[in-house]
């Protein structure tokens, strides 16, 4: 290419010859097409550098990265790091980006004055959708869910080239693309998703996250608990105070002055009450403990902010027959398809 691109499309690869193909051509008829597609290849034991270098034959916005026994997050940085966009879009090997996400995407960063822009995703498999996740669109409410869990789709962000004049991916295992949402947060950069489906993300056995889920979670927990530290909100240091006393003793009361103090924190900044819902919910299903009492708290405390889901009807089962988190009960009632 005779001149820089608009976007720098990021593709780590590893062992991803099954979905590879149709990663790399989702990419490549991409409606928008001043990018150059740089797949960051580390040694693999199946087809994936047959796979890339043969769209590499026929199609000249592919750069090719080879690294050895790099892991994730060297990949990332080093494919920034060669990088010529104006953009940097995150992509992984086995989902599909649908044909219109970069010119929607550009053109709601420039609208918005974004720094970072995601999307909402469907989640699916060779023979099933199982439905769309929703992110919050609005820099307020992201960076609110951002002090307790992720509020992006890794795989359908794209982030200007000059936040990364101050920040990179950093070592945090599993969890590494939290991490750096957090970072770019407290450095006031705008944020924002587009509340339409542009990615479609593949659901399938051989994913990091799913067979590293303990070690994700704990991982994202602790950056979470970092990220609101660091927050220059003295409401949130109470917050916190209150998080730590609920977590070591659940009862009724802490819960009940937990949500108070998430609602008036939220009311505040004007993060919507489905946001702040999605929160409390995520806080009650990952205590040390659920019961009848602390379910009858939780759901009547939350009844006017929003709808229910099926987690709720998981969770009410669990606390019904007052199951501890950690046993096998629990774990199959959370993880139930049916609830």
């Amino acid at each position: 290419m005779d001149k820089s691109p608009k976007i720098s499309v990021i593709m780590p690869v590893y062992n991803a010859g099954k979905y590879l193909s149709e990663a790399i051509q989702s990419i490549l008829t991409q409606t928008f097409s001043d990018f150059e597609l740089i797949v960051s290849y580390d040694d693999s034991t199946d087809n994936s550098l047959e796979i890339i270098e043969k769209y590499k034959n026929i199609d000249d916005r592919i750069v090719l990265s080879i690294g050895h026994s790099r892991g994730l997050v060297k990949s990332l940085n080093d494919a920034i790091n060669i990088s010529k966009g104006e953009y940097i879009a995150r992509m992984d090997a086995d989902d599909i980006s649908l044909p219109r996400r970069f010119e929607e995407q550009i053109n709601y960063i420039s609208k918005e004055k974004l720094d970072i822009c995601g999307t909402f995703i469907e989640l699916f498999d060779k023979k099933n959708s199982f439905g769309v996740i929703k992110y919050p669109e609005k820099d307020q409410d992201i960076k609110f869910m951002l002090m307790f869990m992720t509020s992006f789709a890794h795989p359908s962000v794209i982030i200007k080239r000059t936040v990364f004049n101050n920040l990179k991916y950093k070592d945090y295992k599993y969890a590494e693309d939290y991490k750096l949402r957090t970072d770019i947060a407290l450095k006031q950069y705008r944020m924002g998703n587009i509340g339409n489906i542009l990615l479609r993300y593949r659901v399938h056995c051989d994913q990091i996250s799913k067979n590293n889920s303990v070690d994700l979670m704990h991982q994202a927990n602790s950056i979470a608990c970092q990220f609101r530290r660091k927050s220059a909100c003295s409401q949130i240091n109470l917050f916190n105070e209150n998080l730590d006393l609920y977590y070591k003793n659940s009862t009724s009361i802490n819960l009940n002055i937990l949500i108070k103090k998430l609602k008036s924190i939220a009311n505040k900044g004007g993060i919507s009450p489905k946001f702040v819902l999605i929160v409390i919910r995520h806080i009650f299903k990952n205590s040390s403990k659920v019961n009848i009492l602390l379910f009858i708290t939780y759901y009547f405390k939350t009844i006017n902010m929003g709808g229910r889901n099926w987690q709720d009807a998981s969770i009410f089962i669990a606390s019904l027959f007052g199951i501890h988190k950690k046993s096998f009960i629990y774990k199959q009632v959370k993880n139930s398809k049916f609830l």
